[in-house]
C-alpha cells in the first residue's frame, strides 16, 4: 500500500476542512463504508487536528508527515514526522495519538500494559492496552533493526506520546511504571500540549528533508544484526537447539542447497511440509541461521529472510518469543538471495506470490501442510506449488517432517486423529498416545475442566469462525444455548495478541480464539467447541 504524507500546513488543511478523516479512511479500507464509531476514525478525527494545530504553531508547516505509516514488519505508526535535527542531520519523530481520559495500572502489574477506561454499552469498563511508550520503543526496534533505509544510515529516531485527553499522565512513568520515568519528557498530557512547540523547535529545523523521505518511503525489510542476534538467541533455546531425527535429515539436504545458491544463479523452490508439532518453524529458523553464519562477512544485511503470510497473530507471538521481528513477505526487498515463509498453506494467489519471490530471490523455501488450509481461499498446498514452479521453468524438491515432537515423538498421529472424527470405524486413539481427548455433553462441564487444567496459563477456548469477530473484548461474540443454559464469550483481542497467547490474566481465558488465529501456535490444553 502506497504511503499517505503530506506537508504539515496541507493536511492541516484538509483536517480544517473536515475531510482528512475520510480521506485516511478509504486510504486504509478501499471504498468499504465509513464507520463513524471506528476508533482508528475517531482518532482522525479528534487527535489528529490538535496535533496538526500544535505542529503548525511550532513553525514546522513545511515538514513532511507520513500518516498510518505501515513499518516493513507490518506494525503501523500513527504519523512519522521527517526533517532534520539542528546539525542538519536526517531525522525522524514517531508520534502515538491516544484519545484516553482515564488510566489506572493493570491487575498483573505490567510494566507494558495499562488499563483505559472506556464506554461500552452505556458501562464505564476497564480496558487493557500497550503503554504508549512501548509502542513507540517497538516502532523504533522495527525500524533501526529491519528498515533497509534507516539500519544502514545514521537517522535519529525521536518519539511522542500524544494524550491530549488525558488530564495527567503521570502515573505513566510513576509507581508501577517506574520503568519509564527516564523517558517521561515524551509523554505529553493535556496540560503539557502548550509545551509541545517549544519542544520539538529544539529538536527540528524548520526546512524540508525530500531525500529522507524517498529514503523512507522506499525501505524494506532488512535482517539485521540485532536481528541475527536474536535468532542466534531462539536457536540457541533448549528446546530449539538440538533437531530430531527427521529435521536434522532435512536440514543438511537443504544446507547443501544454501551452500550451492552462492555459486550459481539459477532459481529453485523447496517445500518443506509437515502437520502440527513436527517443527517446521524451528527448521525455517535454522535454515536463516545457517545461511548466516555461511555469510559472516556480511556486517548488516544478511540475504536471508524469514517471512510470513499475513498472519499478525503469528508474527506477535513469534517476536514476543523469541524477539525476532517477522516480516509479511509482500515487504521483502529486492537482492535477497534466500527467502523462508512459513505457514505458507495460508497462500491465497500462489502465482502471484512465487512470482514476486522469485523476482526477489533465487531460493524460495516454503513451510506448509496441506491439512491446516481453513479459508476456502488458501491454495498453498504441494500440489499447487509443484504445479506454478514447473509451469515457471523452476526446479522443486519436497520434503516431509513426520514426527510430532509435541506429542512424545510419535508419526502419523495427526491421520489417527483423522481417523477418529472422519474414518469409518471411528477408531480411539491408540493407547501409548499422551495426547489425551475428552468428550463433554455440556460446554459449562468443558469450562470447569479447562479452568482446573489452566496452571501455567497454557489453555484456550478454540472455536470455529462461525461466529461475527466484533474485535472488541468487551462484546459477546459468541453465544451458544447450553443444554438451557447461556453460554457467551468475546473473540481474542485485535491487539495484546501476544499477552492474550500468553494467558496471565483470567480474562485471557475468557477469550476465545479461532481456530484460524490460533493456527502455528501451542498449547497445553485447549477446549475445542
Amino acid at each position: 500500500m502506497e504511503a499517505f504524507y503530506r506537508t504539515v500546513e496541507e493536511l492541516k488543511k484538509l483536517s480544517d476542512d473536515n475531510r482528512l478523516a475520510d480521506l485516511l479512511w478509504h486510504h486504509e479500507h478501499g471504498m468499504v463504508k465509513i464507520d463513524h464509531s471506528d476508533s482508528e476514525y475517531m482518532s482522525w478525527k479528534n487527535s489528529l487536528p490538535v496535533l496538526l494545530n500544535v505542529l503548525c504553531n511550532s513553525g514546522l508547516s513545511n515538514l513532511v508527515m507520513v500518516l498510518e505509516y505501515e513499518t516493513p514488519l507490518g506494525a503501523r505508526i500513527d504519523a512519522v514526522l521527517l526533517g532534520y535535527n539542528h546539525k542538519h542531520g536526517d531525522q525522524i519523530m514517531l508520534f502515538e495519538l491516544k484519545q484516553w481520559s482515564r488510566i489506572k495500572s493493570t491487575n498483573n502489574l505490567s510494566v507494558v500494559q495499562v488499563s483505559v477506561g472506556i464506554n461500552a454499552q452505556g458501562k464505564r469498563i476497564w480496558d487493557p492496552r500497550l503503554h504508549p511508550l512501548q509502542q513507540l520503543l517497538t516502532y523504533e526496534k522495527h525500524l533501526k533493526q529491519n528498515h533497509q533505509g534507516i539500519s544502514e544510515g545514521s537517522v535519529t529516531i525521536l518519539g511522542l506520546a500524544f494524550l491530549h485527553n488525558l488530564e495527567s499522565a503521570k502515573m505513566l512513568y510513576t509507581g508501577t511504571y517506574q520503568k519509564w520515568s527516564s523517558l517521561k519528557d515524551s509523554i505529553f498530557d493535556r496540560e503539557a500540549i502548550s509545551k509541545i512547540p517549544q519542544y520539538l523547535r529544539e529538536r527540528f529545523e524548520t526546512v524540508e528533508n525530500v531525500e529522507l523521505l524517498r529514503l523512507f518511503l522506499n525501505g524494506n525489510y532488512v535482517l539485521g544484526s540485532a536481528g541475527f542476534a536474536g535468532l542466534k538467541d531462539a536457536i540457541n533455546r533448549k528446546e530449539n537447539a538440538v533437531m530430531i531425527k527427521d529435521q536434522v535429515a532435512i536440514n543438511s539436504a537443504v544446507y547443501q542447497e544454501i551452500q550451492l545458491e552462492d555459486k550459481q544463479s539459477d532459481k529453485k523452490l523447496i517445500v518443506v511440509s509437515g502437520g502440527p508439532g513436527t517443527g517446521k518453524t524451528i527448521v525455517g529458523l535454522h535454515f536463516i541461521y545457517d545461511y548466516a553464519m555461511l555469510h559472516k562477512d556480511r556486517p548488516n544485511a544478511y540475504g536471508a529472510v524469514y517471512a510470513l503470510p499475513r498472519s499478525r497473530t503469528v508474527s506477535d507471538v513469534i517476536e514476543g518469543e523469541n524477539g525476532i521481528s517477522v516480516p509479511f513477505m509482500d515487504r521483502i526487498s529486492k537482492g535477497t538471495h534466500m527467502v523462508v515463509i512459513d505457514e505458507a498453506h495460508r497462500i491465497e494467489d500462489v502465482r502471484r506470490d512465487l512470482s514476486n519471490l522469485f523476482e526477489k530471490a533465487n531460493l524460495v523455501i516454503v513451510l506448509q501442510d496441506d491439512h491446516q488450509r481453513i479459508r476456502i481461499r488458501e491454495h498453498g498446498t504441494v500440489k499447487e506449488f509443484k504445479s506454478v514452479a514447473t509451469n515457471m521453468g523452476i526446479p522443486v524438491q519436497t520434503y516431509n517432517l513426520n514426527i510430532q515432537k509435541r506429542s512424545g515423538f510419535q508419526s502419523g498421529l495427526i491421520d489417527r486423529i483423522d481417523e477418529m472424527f472422519y474414518g469409518e470405524k471411528k477408531k480411539l486413539l491408540s493407547t501409548g498416545t499422551n495426547l489425551n481427548i475428552t468428550y463433554f455433553d455440556k460446554l459449562r462441564d468443558l469450562d470447569i475442566d479447562l479452568k482446573r487444567k489452566n496452571v501455567n496459563g497454557r489453555s484456550k477456548w478454540i472455536a470455529p469462525f462461525d461466529w461475527e469477530w466484533s474485535k472488541n473484548v468487551n462484546n459477546v461474540d459468541i453465544s451458544i444455548n447450553d443444554h438451557g443454559d447461556l453460554f457467551e464469550r468475546p473473540w481474542n483481542p485485535k491487539k495484546l495478541q501476544y499477552s492474550w497467547y500468553q494467558s496471565k490474566r483470567p480474562e485471557d481465558l475468557e477469550q476465545v480464539g479461532s481456530i484460524y488465529t490460533t493456527q502455528g501456535l501451542e498449547f497445553d490444553y485447549v477446549g475445542l467447541i
